[in-house]
């Protein structure tokens, strides 16, 4: 039996506990059924620029542009433990947009998906309203996004016309977990038929999808047992006729 799960500190991290009144409680019986605007700056934005991926997105580099977000990525902790054909897929997938002077890339307090790298232009960085920094061509921003579910630290707005390279989480995450797009499309589907999230919006179920880890049990294996706590929220999927969706 194969099942999805989602460690309980993960799902209150994405959603809160007060998001959809859920309780983890201890086990009642044993079950043996089989069945991805905040606050703003201290100058004018147009809004926070698009994180997603436009149909006829530029995805083509010269060497030069390869050579520079290969450096950028070289001493970023988020990229250190990756190996070469990782990080080769990653900038293969990086898009190219442009952000209008004024524009917001990212802005303080709102959910971040995407890590940006300055192609050309200049961007100034705001904390709560206070300017901090400026970036310029061959820095980062945004790579925590990659990894955490957090609210942006920082809004960085675009002092001039620039050019970044973008890519977003869950992109990111399928190159480094190897789980592919048509995986992806499946764990959103099958989410939408588990009662508890039924009234998450799309976009949430699918942060979730991000996160779920897929394991195998054994026939006879205990999953948990009835009256302990248990951190992990298990979905079993449905794989085989006659499967349901089953909480625990």
């Amino acid at each position: 039996m194969s099942t999805f799960y989602l460690e309980r500190d993960d799902f209150e991290a994405l959603f809160g506990k007060s998001r959809l009144n859920v309780q983890f409680a201890k086990r009642a019986a044993v079950s043996a059924e089989q069945v991805k605007g905040g606050a703003g700056g201290g100058a004018a934005s147009e809004g926070a620029a698009s994180t997603s991926a436009p149909p006829n997105a530029i995805r083509d580099k010269d060497h030069a542009a390869v050579h520079m977000i290969s450096n950028v990525m070289k001493d970023n902790v988020v990229f250190m433990n990756l190996d070469a054909e990782n990080k080769a897929q990653i900038i293969a997938e990086m898009w190219m947009s442009t952000i209008k002077a004024g524009q917001a890339a990212v802005k303080q307090g709102d959910l971040g998906d995407c890590l940006y790298v300055i192609a050309s232009g200049e961007f100034d960085v705001f904390v709560n309203e206070r300017k901090v920094a400026v970036r310029g061509k061959g820095t980062m921003f945004g790579e925590l996004a990659l990894m955490y579910n957090s609210p942006r630290a920082a809004t960085v707005v675009a002092n001039q016309d620039s050019v970044v390279w973008m890519i977003d989480r869950f992109t990111f995450r399928r190159i480094v977990t190897g789980l592919s797009a048509q995986k992806f499309d499946v764990y959103v589907k099958f989410l939408k038929n588990v009662q508890l999230l039924m009234p998450l919006a799309d976009y949430e179920r699918r942060k979730i999808a991000e996160a779920l880890e897929e394991v195998s049990f054994a026939a006879g294996h205990t999953v948990f047992r009835q009256g302990t706590v248990f951190k992990l929220h298990n979905t079993v999927p449905r794989r085989k006729p006659g499967w349901r969706v089953v909480r625990w």
